[in-house]
């Protein structure tokens, strides 16, 4: 093993800078299999030199040390994945792997166990966490705490795939294999507990790291064949930590074995769980999803059905029909990856809430879907959006239906913000206005669009202004093909609208009380029923067009329209 004594290298400089001055650049071949691999020893690195342990972690290696050295073990102790990852890059992390080399994890932790309650410090029972390869456990691991941490313990493993699944067979193995078996070469450095090493044996995960290039330890075709599941998770590591695709990785994921195993082998609840993984983490996860749409793997974990615009009754615009497939495609693209960049430089404090943010990006990259629909597996008629997350990735229905209600409510907000735009701002009259009046042009059709955008707010409430981002991020967002059109015009709209209502008392508009309830109605009207709901949804009507009026305005009105009626 080659060890390397240079001077202190901090993780700003490891990614500024290069490893070692005698590090001499190797040609990378893509290795098919591991049995093509000449096993070769690794690069060792001086820990101290490249990443600063906290005393806590200081503490827990010291006792696994000691453990070993207490029952006489000849037991190299193994930090595995990410958390070398993290600490060379300077961050923090709390997800401790441990990975040993000539026994079971239960047993080894069963063994700490034995060293701690020797020292009368405090243990806790070994708890193993069955295999469950839906959730990529291929292997029973053994959980343990040394102080408050708690730590996954397992041996070092290979692993074959066979054609038709991505759960491999597993087998005890060496930490060569153990690395090689990894999905990205910056995953499958180690360090050493025992002698305070850096060790990486692909001899890429260092350059990887510094040259932030994801890259898989074998060839990228076979890798993801074995386990299609490895695209996503690249995708959401290069989304998190800036990474480029290797070219090799980029040529596999768009192959058709590839696809056909995505599609075969992967169940929709791990389609789920990669994407809100990345979603709901650090970095840029709109270009996770913006990846899945270049590889053309969109169609696979968001798939589409036959459709239709739907009746709503909004009028909201309908889908462009001249979109094809591939035109949705690239607009997907450019809508998630401008998504992405307005809510780092336009929206920093605006959407702290993390499902908002989540919200917005999906919205984003669904949003060339808006309008369609089709019938679910039950036979149920939805909008093709909340279909794709529902059924797509398993996405749980209340916060796929309010990502539907972004993607559906923004076209129509913009239509209403044009729409706006083109009528005079006169001042309001105080006199009373009836639905009836406000349709056929009241003030100017000033009346006729309060009411309409009332009827949207009162039904999507709180949502209109992530509603109106949407918007502003989709008129910015140029479709590959079509006529270009100055956008700067349209914010200035969606801003005015805005500005509009929250000026004529419509922010919350769905948070006002009735004038009347439902036994004042039947009690004032004597009507039951379903009659009771019309009275209840035209007093709602005209409250958006009459704010401050009275109890015995709105009577009045009711009476009025059911003697018409």
């Amino acid at each position: 093993r080659r060890l390397y004594t240079h001077g202190s290298l901090a993780l700003s400089r490891l990614l500024g800078g290069s490893i070692h001055p005698r590090s001499r650049d190797r040609h990378f071949r893509s290795y098919t299999s591991l049995s093509d691999v000449q096993e070769i020893d690794p690069d060792v690195m001086k820990a101290s030199e490249f990443i600063s342990l906290t005393d806590d972690e200081k503490k827990i290696f010291e006792h696994l040390r000691n453990a070993c050295t207490y029952h006489n073990l000849n037991t190299t102790v193994r930090v595995a994945g990410g958390w070398v990852r993290d600490k060379l890059l300077g961050m923090g992390s709390d997800d401790i792997d441990i990975a040993v080399d000539n026994m079971m994890g239960e047993q080894f932790a069963a063994l700490v166990n034995s060293y701690l309650d020797a020292q009368g410090l405090d243990t806790r029972t070994v708890a193993v966490i069955k295999t469950n390869p839906e959730k990529s456990k291929h292997l029973a691991t053994a959980t343990f705490r040394v102080g408050d941490r708690a730590i996954d313990v397992n041996h070092l493993r290979s692993e074959e795939y066979a054609t038709d699944s991505r759960i491999p067979e597993i087998k005890v193995g060496t930490p060569w294999e153990d690395a090689y078996r990894r999905d990205l070469t910056i995953n499958a450095m180690y360090y050493n507990v025992n002698d305070d090493t850096i060790e990486d044996y692909t001899r890429r995960g260092m350059k990887d790291l510094e040259a932030k290039l994801a890259r898989t330890p074998l060839a990228s075709l076979e890798t993801l064949i074995d386990d299609p599941l490895r695209i996503l998770r690249t995708l959401r590591f290069s989304a998190r930590f800036d990474l480029k695709l290797d070219g090799e990785f980029e040529t596999a994921a768009i192959h058709e074995d590839v696809k056909m195993g995505l599609a075969n082998k992967v169940s929709r609840e791990r389609f789920g769980q990669e994407i809100v993984k990345a979603l709901e983490g650090p970095g840029r996860p709109g270009f996770m999803l913006s990846g899945l749409a270049k590889f053309g793997l969109n169609s696979i974990v968001f798939p589409d059905v036959p459709g239709n615009p739907p009746v709503l009754h909004t009028a909201d615009p309908s889908p462009d029909p001249g979109l094809t497939q591939e035109e949705r495609r690239v607009f997907s693209v450019r809508m998630v990856e401008r998504m992405q960049s307005y809510l780092e430089s336009n929206c920093k404090d605006t959407y702290k809430d993390e499902q908002m943010r989540k919200s917005l990006l999906l919205a984003s990259f669904l949003y060339p879907f808006h309008g369609l629909s089709g019938k679910s597996p039950k036979k149920r008629q939805h909008s093709m959006v909340f279909m794709m997350l529902t059924e797509g990735i398993k996405y749980p229905h209340r916060d796929a239906q309010e990502v539907d209600i972004l993607v559906q409510s923004s076209p129509f907000l913009l239509s209403l913000a044009r729409a706006l735009s083109s009528l005079n701002f006169t001042p309001r009259s105080e006199s009373i206005v009836t639905p009836t009046e406000a349709i056929n042009g009241s003030n100017g059709g000033l009346d006729f669009l309060r009411l309409q955008l009332g009827r949207l707010l009162s039904d999507i409430k709180e949502l209109w202004i992530p509603a109106i981002t949407l918007a502003k991020v989709s008129v910015l967002t140029e479709i590959e093909g079509k006529e270009e059109f100055d956008s700067s015009e349209d914010i200035k709209n969606l801003e005015r609208l805005q500005t509009w209502v929250e000026e004529n008392d419509l922010s919350s508009v769905w948070t006002v009380q009735p004038l009347l309830n439902g036994r004042d109605i039947m009690t004032t009207f004597g009507v039951k029923g379903n009659e009771v709901g019309k009275i209840v949804d035209l007093q709602k009507e005209w409250l958006l067009l009459n704010p401050k009026a009275s109890r015995d305005e709105c009577t009045a009105f009711l009476e009025k329209a059911k003697l018409e009626d």
